[in-house]
């Protein structure tokens, strides 16, 4: 039989845990076949625009110069 997953195995994205703003804002949307108004829906893609912009970098490590620091802001560490 095989093993069920924790809830770490499950949140984690590519061997890396997903940030707790994503993972609020997935836990906000409706099961799949419920209703979900297309106002709701934009509204709901607005916060996770906004939270990738707070969360990521958008500026590749070449135009900076410093590929350690953007791999670190990618790890959720502080450069």
């Amino acid at each position: 039989m095989a093993k069920k997953p924790n809830q770490a195995e499950l949140d984690a994205v590519n061997g890396q845990a997903l940030d707790p703003i994503i993972e609020a804002l997935l836990e906000h949307l409706p099961a799949p076949g419920d209703y979900f108004s297309s106002a709701d829906r934009k509204k709901w893609l607005q916060m996770i625009e906004l939270a990738f912009d707070l969360i990521y970098d958008d500026t590749p490590a070449e135009e900076t110069g410093d590929a350690a620091a953007q791999q670190m802001r990618q790890h959720g560490d502080k450069a």
